[in-house]
């Protein structure tokens, strides 16, 4: 796809984005900096939400948080290589993350070491390594990331409450 037609049609969602007041998940892939600049000269850094699967450097993290966005982490915040993320997602503010799973694109270390794609179950495992990386219990990164996650997307309330957060239940949690 044309870079400059991509970057258009997306600055166009982010636009009804902020409109509407709906906020947005955006996956980045080596492109934080460059879409960064875009919102600023489209005057669009103030659209809430998260950053997906965030691996991005210190400035663009620092970056992103200035605009408000909140930092999405997966399976990759399990591989013991992934350092740079490990230490965004332990050194973020507490309302500054959300746990996520990419099913089926980003698996766990287990899955990943066995070759095997991503399953929202891989969660359990996510969950771990977030609690252990910021020094917490499971219990209270389950309750940071649901509160962090619905004050990104305050409408999932509506879903929770109807049933959709009993995966953390099946989870023991």
């Amino acid at each position: 796809m044309d870079q400059a037609w991509a970057e258009t049609v997306f600055l166009r969602m982010l636009k009804l984005a902020r409109r509407h007041a709906l906020p947005m998940s955006v996956h980045l892939r080596k492109s934080a900096s460059r879409l960064q600049w875009a919102m600023r000269r489209a005057g669009l850094p103030e659209v809430p939400g998260v950053i997906h699967a965030f691996n991005g450097s210190d400035v663009e993290r620092d970056r992103f948080l200035a605009m408000g966005w909140k930092l999405g982490f997966g399976g990759a915040a399990t591989y013991d290589g992934s350092l740079r993320i490990r230490r965004h997602l332990a050194e973020l503010p507490a309302d500054r993350w959300v746990l996520e799973t990419d099913a089926p694109d980003m698996p766990s270390t287990t899955r990943r070491d066995r070759g095997e794609e991503s399953r929202p179950s891989d969660m359990a495992e996510v969950l771990g390594h977030a609690a252990a990386l910021r020094g917490i219990s499971p219990e209270e990164a389950v309750r940071v990331s649901m509160e962090n996650a619905l004050a990104a997307f305050p409408r999932l309330a509506g879903a929770i409450e109807a049933g959709a957060g009993s995966a953390w239940a099946k989870l023991g949690l």
